[in-house]
């Protein structure tokens, strides 16, 4: 860092809250007081594919150096975040612009599997309509069946060995 910048910034120690008592690390911040080209945290996380959660925490445990604005949100500088995270590969406007019929043919594609699985769906539907109803007949003829054994009387066995 030049002189001309080391004077725009001041350093501050911050603890990370507390948990079951015991405190936190406590690290050193920058606080910038300059208006340079830095990203923010949300920013950073974009560029880098990242969560915003992953670059805190390496900003937390001094793998990432960062500085707070006034306002007390987190400033990187974009050289010292692409040292730690490599940058994602912006797309190309060109392949995005061409992206977009392909998007509308996937679009149609899936509209029509979704019309066809519906017309399955509904055939698959009738063949069950059409099962339940011939149980229910089967039902009926066994029922009926079974009624007509439970009705007719039994002799006995001395009367059907001698006859009456």
């Amino acid at each position: 860092m030049s002189e001309a910048n080391a004077a725009l910034v001041s350093r501050v120690f911050c603890q990370y809250g507390t948990q079951n008592g015991k405190k936190n690390k406590t690290v050193p911040i920058r606080i910038l007081h300059q208006n340079t080209m830095h990203l923010t945290l949300g920013q950073a996380a974009k560029e880098t594919g990242k969560s915003k959660s992953v670059i805190s925490g390496a900003i937390k445990s001094g793998r990432l150096s960062a500085a707070r604005s006034d306002t007390g949100s987190w400033q990187i500088d974009p050289s010292e975040l692409f040292r730690v995270f490599p940058q994602q590969n912006t797309k190309n406007p060109e392949k995005e612009q061409n992206s977009t019929p392909e998007n509308g043919l996937q679009n149609s594609l899936l509209a029509r599997e979704i019309q066809l699985l519906h017309e399955r769906l509904g055939e698959k539907d009738s063949i069950i309509d059409d099962l339940r109803l011939d149980r229910d007949h089967w039902r009926q003829q066994a029922t009926a069946l079974l009624t007509d054994g439970r009705l007719q009387k039994r002799s006995g066995f001395w009367t059907r060995l001698f006859g009456k």
